[in-house]
């Protein structure tokens, strides 16, 4: 805890900076880097008051790099506390800030990995395999190059749930996939699984 509060006293030092400086972006870099040691402290809703303000100084200025950072951040957020809706929303906006970014494959991967997460924990299994198999494709590094644990885990129990023989056919067809085509496919399932729960 005490190399936390460390680390926040220099990014507090750093937003004090950046704003004598009237430098917009790396106010919005520190204010999400700030959110993520409260979420690391324990208190979340200083954590997401943070980040709320960092997406939208980014957001204002039109920075899509920090925009993404921002969404992915509250996104997982909102997953972890059981808001699904809005990390949906996260997670899709994302995608839109991710078109501007020169090399946005892990921001990309994220996003849609997260999205496959939500379907699944939601019903809808299917797209976890595809989208996991063409996002590792993507990242252009195996496995251990994904920042999503959880999309492993959750791998394992949709694999047990299709048996190998189907869930290898939909790994076969991700691997296929053009990205638009795994965009698509990522948002449009997890809109639908959480909204077909909030209508039961």
């Amino acid at each position: 805890m005490t190399r936390l509060i460390e680390i926040g006293q220099q990014f507090e030092r750093a937003y004090e900076l950046f704003d004598q400086a009237g430098d917009d972006r790396g106010m919005a870099l520190v204010l999400i880097n700030l959110g993520r040691i409260e979420e690391h402290k324990g208190d979340i809703a200083r954590a997401i008051a943070l980040c709320d303000r960092g997406m939208m100084l980014a957001e204002n200025l039109g920075d899509p790099m920090v925009s993404t950072l921002a969404r992915l951040f509250r996104g997982r957020m909102a997953v972890e506390n059981g808001n699904d809706p809005y990390a949906v929303e996260c997670f899709t906006r994302a995608l839109v800030h991710c078109d501007s970014l020169e090399r946005p494959r892990v921001q990309f991967s994220s996003a849609c990995e997260w999205l496959a997460i939500i379907a699944a924990r939601h019903g809808d299994i299917e797209p976890l395999p595809r989208i996991a198999a063409a996002t590792e494709i993507y990242r252009q590094a195996p496995r251990t190059a994904s920042a999503l644990p959880e999309l492993y885990e959750e791998r394992d129990r949709v694999r047990a749930e299709l048996g190998n023989d189907r869930f290898a056919e939909l790994e076969e067809d991700g691997r296929l996939m053009a990205i638009d085509g795994v965009k698509a496919l990522a948002v449009r399932a997890a809109t639908a699984a959480v909204g077909q729960a909030s209508s039961d």
